[in-house]
Formats: structure tokens, sequence, C-alpha cells
């Protein structure tokens, strides 16, 4: 099978850089024993869809079948695990914590996300 690696690496070394999936995991309350990917990575996989594929939800599985996931989301990761059920729960989470106040507070996913990049920089 040859698999297409495209701007998704570049994506994957930009996320590396600013910390991305490290940042979102600490601000998002998460289960690490009932959950097999980190919501860090969810967001990850649902941003290099969105830059490079544009997939609807239901197809981003399909997508990463194209894709070298051992190499943007580590070796234990496969195309089905980035199906719409498992990247849709992130799209969920309603709270994030944050670090100047103590405390959790509700905010949007996409919210959450820009706010956790905007730290970095």
């Amino acid at each position: 099978m040859s698999l297409l690696i495209r701007s998704s690496v570049l994506l994957d070394r930009m996320s590396k850089e600013i910390e991305f999936e490290p940042t979102i995991n600490r601000l998002l309350s998460w289960d690490e024993k009932r959950c097999k990917l980190s919501p860090g990575t969810r967001l990850k996989a649902l941003v290099i869809n969105v830059m490079t594929g544009r997939d609807p939800l239901c197809h981003v599985d399909q997508f990463y079948r194209d894709q070298d996931v051992g190499l943007l989301f580590g070796e234990e990761v496969t195309a089905d695990d980035l199906n719409d059920d498992a990247l849709a729960r992130e799209l969920r989470h309603d709270n994030i914590y944050c670090e100047r106040c103590q405390i959790r507070k509700p905010l949007s996913k996409y919210t959450t996300s820009l706010y956790a990049l905007c730290r970095r920089w």
C-alpha cells in the first residue's frame, strides 16, 4: 500500500513544536484508563483533516487510511481509531481548566483549542 504524505506531516510537526497535544491534554479533563486516544490526539486528528482533507466527520477514518497514521500519532494508533465516534466525543467537552484561576470553566471546544494555542505564543 502506498501512503500519501502531504502537508499532514508538516501540520504534525508544527503541533509538536507548539506542544498542542500536551497542552490540550492538560487543560481538558479526561480518563486515561477509559480512552485509547487523548483529547489532544483526537483534536490534532481533526485539525489535520480540516487543514488538508476537509472530509466530513463520518469519513475522517477513511482520510487517515491514506496517511501514515503511525508517523502522525504513534504506532499504537490505527485509522480505525480515528472514527467519527471517537472524534465526536472530543467535541462534547464542556469545560477547561484555567491555570490562572485554578478552576474549571465552561467553554466551547474551539475556544479551548484557540486558548491552548494562544497560551503557547
